[in-house]
Formats: structure tokens, sequence, C-alpha cells
């Protein structure tokens, strides 16, 4: 056996015994991992909001790459359920400013956050201010669903409403002398305006205008209901805003001005002074999801547009996209795997 041969293979013997010894100390640190309960006895759930909210993480590594530290709702719902019934978990403490996720996202976790507290235990949100110069109308909502809301002394209240804005194409077309040939069904299918038109159609606004007015009064209705208010107290305090933190308290808005320190300290008088603060990813992960007894129900997520192919995550819009082979493969899946 040549000298060349004879390092050839004891280098990749050195690898071979180098990439064991790490499957082995893997191994172990799982086990270790598996068998020690990191929950503390007295856990304060604690979540931030003020990053994105995602209906489902992108599986595709560019997806994932893009959306950084985003956190699905199916997590935090899941989270909050097994919260609910863990007895070493004695309160939650959400993090939130401006407007992260869409109102049906708000909804899904509004929900979760009232079910949550059927426990019994405090539920308290805080934001440093509520959006500065940006809207948290929907932000907002989702606060009143917790026993309390907080803010920082010298914060913002910028609940104003809602508003619909759409581009129109038709005039800068013409402007370079490009010649459009559409089409759509009816008055109300709107899509062929937005490319050739300058302005809202009648029908156009009519449309928009409805569905505002109806999403608007559906978080009204929630305000109100969280915060103890009639309708149109609860009308009149978002359509005068924005207001200044120091009016919330007065008004009804907010139960009280801390800084995040002394919100911390309050949690753990009413706790316990053993109290710890855990990320609700860290318990989500150490806790496990309660979704393992039981029936078992199959949950297929569509999220997105709907196109031929595999689902994916569009880099260019920042958006999911729906893919026909992923869905149906999912619903085979779903009948082999005999689900209730």
């Amino acid at each position: 056996m040549s000298t060349r041969n004879s390092l050839f293979y004891r280098i990749m013997a050195w690898l071979g015994i180098a990439v064991f010894a790490i499957l082995i100390v893997s191994l172990i640190a799982w086990i270790v991992q598996a068998l020690t309960d990191d929950i503390p006895s007295n856990t304060i759930v604690e979540l931030n909001l003020e990053r994105p909210v995602l209906e489902k993480k992108p599986i595709d590594p560019v997806g994932q790459a893009l959306t950084g530290d985003a956190i699905d709702i199916r997590t935090i719902a899941d989270a909050l359920a097994g919260a609910k019934e863990d007895d070493r978990v004695s309160g939650l403490l959400v993090r939130i400013g401006a407007n992260t996720m869409t109102q049906g996202q708000a909804e899904e976790l509004r929900e979760a956050v009232m079910n949550f507290r059927e426990s019994g235990k405090p539920a308290y949100i805080y934001a440093e201010t509520f959006g500065q110069v940006a809207d948290a109308t929907i932000s907002y909502y989702l606060a009143t669903a917790f026993d309390r809301i907080y803010m920082q002394p010298h914060g913002d209240f910028n609940v104003i409403g809602m508003r619909s804005e759409h581009i129109f194409l038709g005039g800068f077309l013409d402007q370079y002398g490009i010649e459009t040939e559409y089409d759509h069904r009816h008055e109300y299918k709107s899509a062929k305006d937005i490319i050739t038109g300058t302005g809202f159609t009648e029908a156009f606004r009519e449309a928009e205008t409805a569905v505002l007015e109806s999403r608007f009064d559906h978080l009204i209705t929630g305000i109100s209901d969280g915060r103890n208010l009639t309708y149109d107290e609860a009308r009149e305090l978002v359509d005068d805003g924005p207001w200044f933190g120091s009016q919330t308290v007065e008004a009804g808005l907010v139960d009280d001005l801390l800084f995040r320190d002394e919100l911390f300290d309050l949690m753990r008088e009413e706790t316990g002074e053993d109290a710890e603060f855990f990320y609700l990813e860290k318990y989500y992960e150490e806790a496990g999801t309660t979704w393992d007894r039981g029936e078992h129900i199959a949950l297929i997520k569509g999220d997105g547009s709907i196109v031929s192919g595999e689902s994916h995550y569009n880099p260019l819009t920042m958006q999911a996209i729906m893919g026909s082979e992923t869905i149906t493969r999912a619903f085979r899946s779903a009948v082999e795997d005999e689900v209730d």
C-alpha cells in the first residue's frame, strides 16, 4: 500500500470516529433534554407580538430566511391551550404594538386568549406604544381580550379606525399608450377596474365601503365588550383617536401606565416572587401539544393564492402560495391515516 493511500485511510478513519462521537454526544444531549423538565413550577408565559404573525411558517429555506423570527397562529393557539391546563403556568404576558396581523388572525388569537382566561390565570398585555406613527386598531382589538391592558407612560394610542386604499393603473397605461383588453363578470368584480380604471366605480366603492363597515362594526363590538363600554362609547373613543398616552387611563382605554420592569414586578407580586418568565415558543417546545389525546381530526392548512403544483413561499410578494399537488396529497394522506 502506498504512503498516499495509507494517509487517505487514516484521515477517513479519523473522520468516521469524529462523526460517531458527534452522534453519541447529540444522542446523550437529546436524552438529557427529554428527561429534564425545563419548565419552572411557577411560569409566566411571555409572547412578543411586535414581530410578524403568519398563518403558517414556510417549510422551504428561502421562505424561512425571509420570515425570520415570525410566529404562526397555530403555535400560539396550541401553546395557550396547553398553558390553560398546565398547573405550572400561573399567568400570561403579551407584548404588542402596531398592527402585525390581519383581522382574521387577531380574531383567532382573541379566541385563544379568551379560552386561556377560563383558567382564572391572569392574562395581561403591554404596549410601549399603540402604533406610534402606524395604525394599531387591530392590535388594540386583540388587546381588549385580556384581563388588563398596560402601556408605557410616554406611549401614544394610535387607534384610528380603518381605511381601504387601491392603486388604479388606467392613467399610467394611457400615458404610455398601452392598450388593454379586459372584461369582467358584472359590475362588482373589481379586478379589471384596478388595471384599466382611474378611480372607484360606484359599484366598487359600494362593495368596498360595505366590507369596511362590516369589519369596523365587528371591531367596535369586540372593543366595547372587552372594555365594558357601550357600543356608542367605544365607537366615539375610536373616532376621537389618536390619543396621548396620558389620556388613555381616564378614558378607560388602558388600565394603567407602567414601564415594562414595573409590570414584571406587578405580575410577580400577584403570582409569587419565584415566578419565572418563559417565552411561548420555548414553553411549547418543552410542554408539547394537547392534541395528542382524544380523537384525531386532520387539519389541512390552505394559505395563499391557488396554483398548480407544489405549495411554496413567493419571495417577491412575501406571500404563501397554495399548490394543488400539496393540498390534494394532504387529503390523500388524511384518508390513508384513517383520522376520525
